[in-house]
């Protein structure tokens, strides 16, 4: 227990003193810090593996973005192939993520975290060179 406690030097009308609240000071037990370390560890890894699952969802969107860049090509005939696909234009990604975490509720017996993601990915194809964008399929502007 500790508490903190002032007195004043008043000669007029005397010495007073005043006092806070007392306050308990406990360390947990190993069983306890170690109950805490578990929790917070499983809580670690539940956040890693939702990282993890969002991060290979905005590859496979990126590698969708990127096939649509890429335009069929006619070859020469004396090439021995009748079309090739290239990638011919540029893209830019602008991206977003922010994450929130708070514990509402915290006392000796209960803690109650909340953690909430938010994720935003947007990809734009900046450049097509002209005389590529044939028959509609490929345009400058969002991904299709």
């Amino acid at each position: 227990e500790y508490f903190v406690q002032a007195w004043d030097n008043d000669g007029v009308h005397g010495p007073k003193a005043g006092r806070s609240r007392t306050a308990e000071f406990r360390l947990p037990s190993r069983s306890e810090q170690h109950q805490q370390l578990a929790s917070q560890s499983q809580a670690v890894q539940s956040q890693l593996s939702q990282a993890a699952q969002q991060s290979k969802k905005m590859e496979r969107e990126l590698a969708k973005a990127e096939d649509k860049l890429k335009v069929k090509r006619d070859l020469n005939f004396s090439s021995g192939f009748s079309t090739r696909f290239d990638n011919v234009g540029n893209m830019r990604n602008k991206g977003l993520e922010l994450l929130l975490r708070a514990t509402p509720v915290q006392t000796t017996a209960v803690r109650w975290n909340v953690t909430a993601t938010y994720s935003r990915n947007r990809n734009r194809i900046t450049n097509i060179p002209n005389g590529l964008a044939s028959g509609g399929r490929a345009a400058a502007g969002p991904p299709f």
